[in-house]
């Protein structure tokens, strides 16, 4: 028998957005995007690599989409004991709302 822990966050957005562009939602509805760490006797860490292939899930749904605003955030790490081993499990799991983002061309000084 196994358990788990997990931990909640709530992100603004899964990528940078430049300071002149225009960010159109794509959709009303959330995506969610996965990523699940492989069988690993030491605990697994959330890293960039993790984010980055979860995003990535997510954005692939949703032709157009260049990021995810309004993120749900939540890391699972799953512990299975077999005899005097524990094996982990992680799980990164993002759902959010997905936008485009066009640079924008506003003029931002005007020279006299």
């Amino acid at each position: 028998m196994g358990c788990s822990t997990s931990m909640y966050t709530r992100k603004n957005q899964s990528h940078f957005d430049y300071p002149n562009s225009n960010i159109t939602p794509l959709s009303n509805s959330n995506v969610t995007g996965v990523y699940k760490t492989g069988l690993s006797l030491k605990p697994p860490t959330i890293t960039s690599e993790v984010e980055r292939l979860a995003y990535n899930d997510a954005l692939i749904k949703v032709n157009g989409a260049d990021m995810i605003i309004n993120i749900d955030y939540e890391w699972k790490v799953t512990i299975i004991p077999i005899y005097v081993l524990q094996f982990y499990i992680g799980t990164l799991t993002v759902s959010g709302q997905p936008v485009s983002m066009e640079i924008g061309n506003q003029i931002l000084s005007e020279a006299n």
